[in-house]
């Protein structure tokens, strides 16, 4: 990020970053995907999560990201508590 190559726009508003615009949003996005994040971990890739978004499949942690988005994409989840 600091020689220009990746820029926190790269990931926020992507399919697998925090929603774009709202910095409370943005913030509780982080907290809850690094909180969720130890769940993904596995030795063995068959036993990867997986989930389809926008017509791409992602596994792992990215799997966790793009759920989190879909489930924001529906209003299952209030800005207030994201």
């Amino acid at each position: 990020m600091m020689n220009g190559e990746c820029a926190s726009d790269d990931w926020i508003g992507s399919d697998v970053g925090p929603p774009k615009g709202d910095v409370e949003l943005t913030i509780d996005w982080i907290f809850l995907t690094s909180t969720l994040n130890f769940s993904f971990w596995t030795n063995d890739q068959k036993e990867t999560f997986t989930k389809q978004y926008k017509n791409k499949t992602y596994y792992g942690y990215e799997a966790l990201c793009v759920a989190i988005n879909q489930a924001l994409d529906v209003g299952l989840f209030s800005s207030c508590c994201c």
